[in-house]
């Protein structure tokens, strides 16, 4: 029969009270452990939270200095966190030695932690020293490109919009919002429409989301991008914070004064839920609030200032229960006359002015709380501990105590759970990353101290002693009687994923001595202590041990099952499952007092077997394609369906895919069931994965496609319920809300399974599809000239080689193009150009983009200079369009230092092309062993799949090597310096050639006439190989389309 388990402990308040008084890491210990039952066993209904390490810092980044490394460095120091490990005096790529927090140094108290953490803080690993811990682990940041990719959206979605314009401008200032305010958070509207208002949404100065709203209060967001509450950044360390329900709320409370204000990004709910708080992972609805999770930590007093209608107040409620309801207040409205309050901030503001508003903040009420939790680990800070432990007692019975018409059982709704426990609603969520809530029927009743024989003790002295020590290490052996074994969660591992009962406790009769034993695999921590000895851990050797007992053979008998009576039967009626199919799935029921249980039972060769198996396995004995689901449920509603070779595993389904390489069958713990139906496995040819919807079912069917082999594993998407508003979760939804029919279909349409490195087509029809209409940029942009137009265009993603003679005007040629492209494309530019002084540069950008010489000396004498507002002009122009990649010491750059900073060039500035000028100028780290072909050849494929990952045109320029017995002919790509690889490995290959002494070639071109020879284009469909001509005019620098017939005439004559 399977089994609810949950754990729980007691975090003593005082222990970390103090230590966050002194200043130090505190050291946590548990002061009871809840024990595991089933979920039959039911008393008063009261919660507790268990245990997750604290970290407490308050160390700032000194030595990072662009913003995204310090997102890349908070990123990591905040998984750190959470593991215990205060790393602000860590410097990357260093060995460091800290306090570790399992075992705090020991009994010296020694720093036995190793710490590292990689120069480029994407990995961090430690090891503890001390023998009797030898705690290590590893973090790495592995959604640093996920994160890439959503800011590359963000800054294409940027290129959309522009400043307000006269008539949004006046629909705010009917509003009250004041254009200045408007300008600092950056509110701007969608290019080309005056009616399209765009909130654009920003972290640590970052672009990273836009909301669009019309003036008729028509609302969307840009995609893919994460969600974040609007104005994340004016509550960087805030004391108090307020949170509205609308952008315009948030600008108008502003406008009263109070820039600590922020937004949610997607209104509100129509009502307050009736289920009990989900997971982290799983709380979609308000992920906002988790991805800034980390703001809220400082602030004392939330005012939550939503809308006064019904959804304002739902909202309202859902926020105070993540926030912990202690420190919300509540914004009540002012009248609008005898019957109606006003709606919002804005309105408040709108019609009663900004002391109104200002008023109505500063009356802001405490929310109700009904039934207050201390145990949060975020929240000890806040509290005081109580005087004693009977004191403790009676206020976390008073406070923890739940009414019985609050509890649900066979909760439909909870995951894959046959009972459902009495809802915590009512308490705060204390940020459920690191805690979980145990139901009271869960803990254990701790024996009365009196009952032990004095005589049998020994002496009270060991009795205190033994307790103490043993606390020290999380076990409270008080709660034990000596001279039996007692089971208990273990505090080092908590009982894996299934939270089990797995440390084994040994006091002898006389409190002399204890003995401790895990047997989780995967954890393996034993020890022993007396009352006048330093306790002995074998930790660090028992990890490798891997204890198997053999399973227990039971009977139903055993258990005292019993048919289904009717309450159930009518319960898997709703649920569309049959009778029929109940019994032949040996489905039962248990009676436990007043209340009654489903049992599913398991089943191998028709016995009954407490091996982890899957649900339903002597079903698929000698089939060649098996379905696997993720609960009972769903196994009986496939075969509702007509499909019996269906199996589900019993242990529901982890919370992300783990990260680690896969572990051999005997160490698969999570996974045994697996392997103990391995035979049944080896001979299925087809296995279609039809898991839930959700994060957690996706990837329990990645980690089972990792087991089973993914080539032969299909995959189920679930279609949308028939009001198409959200999708089915699984094959029970289905089969309730569409019939048997409609989920044999999707069964039998189910794709196959995903594999890294193969596609198929169909895969890119949508891709396909763009490509035929002529999506934007993939015909390729223009150059600006006519005359090459029909030979080269310029498409994000591809590399272009630039070459040409000394002083042949490559660079340039490249300078007028990109103000070609960007004058008539709008694209922005990253420089890394070695051979010009960053003011010699300017000034050509800046002749070219306002056609007038910078100077009116030389060769500017004959013509106007640019004025001082066409330079302050042209400055804004620069700025807006180019950035600069550049050495500030007298170092080479390297290849690979170029590509890292152009890479932040697109995400933070949304640059569409690099220029490279010239290769000769880089410097060239090449292996000892590695010729400069090799080199070259590698260089080229990195640089073009940089362009290709982050669509981004690239331009190289290489200078060609010595030409032996030149006549002035243009050179061509073979002549390039180091390897024909230039030539071979590029998109584009582009010669720029002029003549500049007519004497040494009188049959070259003429003098200020400038040949473009296009010697390579890879895609047909941008160009063609051939030649244009374009003249030069050396006083702008300027290049114009060239009438060719009329020099070549000239120059005959």
């Amino acid at each position: 029969m399977k089994q609810i388990r949950q754990r729980g402990s007691i975090l003593c308040i005082s222990q970390f009270s103090e230590a966050v008084e002194t200043n130090q890491q505190p050291s946590l210990s548990l002061s009871s452990v809840a024990c595991t039952s089933r979920a039959s066993q039911r008393s008063n209904g009261f919660w507790v939270f268990s245990q997750s390490r604290p970290f407490v810092s308050k160390g700032e980044i000194n030595d990072v200095r662009d913003h995204e490394t310090k997102a890349y460095y908070s990123e990591i120091k905040h998984k750190l966190q959470a593991q215990g490990l205060n790393v602000d005096s860590c410097t990357p790529g260093n060995y460091n030695l800290l306090y570790c927090p399992k075992c705090n140094g020991g009994s010296l108290s020694l720093r036995t932690l190793s710490f590292h953490l990689s120069q480029d803080l994407n990995i961090a690993l430690w090891r503890c020293f001390n023998l009797s811990c030898g705690w290590a682990d590893k973090i790495s940041l592995e959604d640093r490109e996920q994160h890439g990719n959503s800011s590359r959206l963000m800054i294409s979605e940027r290129g959309r919009l522009e400043p307000l314009g006269k008539e949004l401008l006046a629909y705010f200032a009917e509003r009250k919002i004041s254009e200045e305010t408007l300008r600092r958070n950056n509110v701007m509207q969608a290019v080309g429409d005056e009616k399209i208002i765009a909130f654009t949404y920003t972290r640590d100065g970052l672009f990273v989301g836009c909301k669009y709203r019309t003036v008729a209060k028509r609302f969307w967001q840009a995609k893919n991008t994460e969600k974040i509450f609007y104005g994340l950044d004016d509550i960087k360390e805030a004391d108090e914070i307020i949170i509205v329900e609308g952008e315009l709320d948030k600008l108008s409370m502003e406008e009263a004064g109070y820039r600590n204000c922020i937004s949610v990004p997607s209104g509100a709910p129509q009502t307050v839920s009736l289920k009990e708080l989900p997971t982290l992972e799983k709380d979609t609805g308000f992920q906002y609030l988790w991805n800034c999770e980390h703001y809220f930590e400082k602030a004392s007093r939330i005012v939550l200032a939503t809308d006064g209608d019904l959804p304002g107040q739902a909202l309202a409620e859902e926020l105070s229960c993540r926030l912990r309801k202690e420190r919300c207040f509540l914004v009540q409205w002012p009248k609008r006359d005898s019957s109606n309050s006003f709606k919002d901030a804005n309105e408040v503001l709108q019609f009663l002015g900004p002391a109104a508003l200002r008023e109505a903040i500063q009356r802001a009420e405490p929310c109700k709380v009904s039934g207050s939790a201390f145990m949060g680990t975020r929240n000890l800070l806040l509290f005081k501990p109580l005087p004693g432990a009977a004191e403790q007692e009676h206020w976390f019975l008073n406070h923890y105590y739940l009414s019985h018409s609050q509890a649900r059982f066979f909760c439909s709704t909870g995951r894959k759970s046959n009972v459902g426990f009495a809802s915590p609603r009512g308490l705060p969520l204390i940020f459920q990353r690191g805690l979980s809530y145990s139901a009271s029927y869960a803990m254990p009743v701790p024996r009365p101290i009196s009952s032990i024989n004095s005589e049998t003790m020994n002496s009270g002295r060991n009795f205190t002693i033994l307790g103490r020590k043993l606390k020290e290490i999380g076990i409270d052996g008080l709660d034990y009687k000596p001279g039996q074994y007692n089971n208990l969660i273990c505090p080092m591992c908590l009982g894996g994923d299934s939270q089990e009962k797995s440390l084994s406790l040994h006091i002898d009769d006389d409190w002399g001595s204890a003995q401790w034993c895990c047997f989780r695999a995967k954890c393996g921590w034993q020890g022993s202590t007396r009352p006048f000895a330093d306790a002995r851990s074998t930790y660090p050797a028992m990890r490798t041990m891997q204890p198997k007992q053999p399973p227990r053979v039971i009977s139903e008998e055993d258990l005292n099952l019993e048919p289904l009576g009717p309450q159930l039967l009518s319960y898997f009626a709703e649920r569309m499952i049959s009778e029929e199919t109940l019994k032949r799935n040996f489905v039962m029921q248990q009676q436990h007092g007043d209340q009654t249980v489903i049992a599913f039972t398991y089943r191998r060769n028709k016995e009954a077997n407490t091996e982890k198996i899957f649900y339903g396995l002597d079903d698929v004995k000698e089939a060649s394609d098996i379905i696997i689901v993720e609960g009972e449920m769903d196994k009986l509603a496939m075969e509702e369906a007509g499909f019996r070779n269906c199996v589900s595993v019993p242990d529901g389904a982890p919370s992300k895919v783990s990260n680690k390489e896969l572990p051999p069958g005997e160490n698969d713990i999570k996974y045994q069931y697996l392997w103990n139906c391995k035979d049944y496995m080896d001979k299925v040819s087809r296995i279609i994965l039809a898991t839930d919807a959700d994060p957690p079912g996706q990837a329990l069917a990645e980690e089972l496609a990792r087991r089973l082999g993914r080539e032969r594993c299909w995959r189920v998407k679930w279609p949308k319920k028939k009001d198409g508003a959200e999708s089915c979760k699984d094959a029970n939804e289905v089969l309730t809300y569409m019939g048997p029919e409609a989920l044999k279909e999707i069964v039998e349409k189910a794709e196959l399974y995903p594999i890294k490195g193969l596609f198929n087509f169909k895969d890119y029809f949508k891709e396909i599809d763009d490509y035929y209409h002529h999506a934007v940029f993939d015909l390729g942009v223009s150059t600006g000239w006519t005359g090459l137009n029909s030979l080269y265009n310029v498409v994000p993603g591809e590399l272009t080689i630039v070459t040409g003679v000394p002083n042949s005007g490559k660079s340039e040629w490249i300078d007028a193009l990109l103000c070609n492209i960007n004058h008539n494309s709008g694209w922005k530019f990253a420089l890394c150009s070695m051979e010009n002084k960053v003011r010699e540069h300017a000034r050509k950008l800046l002749e070219k983009h306002v056609r007038k010489p910078f100077f009116n000396i030389r060769y500017g004498e004959s013509v106007e200079r640019m004025s001082l507002e066409e330079l302050e002009e042209g400055k804004k122009w620069l700025s807006d369009s180019f950035s600069l990649i550049r050495c500030e010491n007298d170092c080479l750059p390297s290849i690979n230092w170029v590509l890292d900073l152009a890479k932040i060039a697109v995400l933070r500035h949304g640059v569409n092309g690099l220029v490279i000028d010239p290769y000769n100028e880089l410097d060239h780290q090449r292996q000892s062993n590695q010729t400069e072909t090799e080199y070259i050849s590698q260089m080229l494929t990195r640089i073009k799949r940089f362009a290709q990952h982050h669509a981004c045109h690239v331009w190289f320029v290489a200078h060609p090597r010595q030409l032996h017995g030149w006549a002035g002919e243009p050179p061509n790509l073979y002549d390039i310096s180091g390897s024909a690889h230039f030539y071979n490995k590029c998109d584009n290959g582009i010669v720029i050639h002029r003549n500049w002494d007519r004497n040494q070639c009188p049959d070259s071109l003429p003098i200020g006439l400038v040949q473009v020879c296009v010697r390579k284009v890879r895609n047909k469909v941008i160009g063609q190989i051939g030649d244009a001509f374009l003249s030069y005019n050396r006083i702008t620098g300027e290049y114009m389309d060239a009438d060719v017939p009329a020099q070549l005439r000239k120059m005959k004559r």
